[in-house]
């Protein structure tokens, strides 16, 4: 049997389509002008937004009361400690090795406090204050193990 590539062709591609259906003139285009013209008359009816008097309040403070105030609460403990540290320091009968339990508190504190840092908002007087707070304490808890104290 001789295979010619015409062959393969037909039987691949068929010549002819048998049995399509040729689109019937003008239907999509009388669809679509109805289409159009059922847009056109409901654009001028359409329904806009609600009155902004009937819009609920929001609130925009994503701290509650209570989660301040802990907050609050756990930087005024981590500056009593800044402040027990500070009058160790200065005191001078009192050696490093007495010194470093508070140390270690500073720095616990610190660590557990970053984390606070990051969820009060921008411009929020707590987080001026406990943003300072941390960089002191961090640049103390450096120099005291660096040994910058010592005599």
């Amino acid at each position: 049997m001789k295979i010619t590539p015409n062959d393969i062709l037909k039987n691949v591609i068929p010549q002819e389509t048998k049995n399509a259906e040729k689109p019937s003139e003008g239907k999509f285009g009388e669809i679509l002008q109805q289409a159009f013209e059922n847009t056109s008359t409901h654009k001028s009816q359409s329904i806009g937004p609600p009155p902004a008097q009937s819009m609920p309040e929001i609130r925009f403070d994503p701290l509650s009361f209570e989660h301040r105030t802990q907050i609050v609460a756990r930087v005024k403990e981590f500056l009593n400690v800044f402040e027990e540290y500070q009058k160790k320091l200065g005191d001078p009968e009192l050696t490093l090795k007495d010194i470093h339990p508070v140390v270690t508190q500073m720095d616990e504190q610190t660590k557990g406090l970053l984390p606070l840092l990051d969820s009060l908002p921008e411009g929020d007087e707590i987080k001026e204050i406990l943003n300072s707070t941390l960089i002191y304490s961090s640049i103390e808890i450096a120099k005291f193990n660096r040994g910058d104290y010592t005599v």
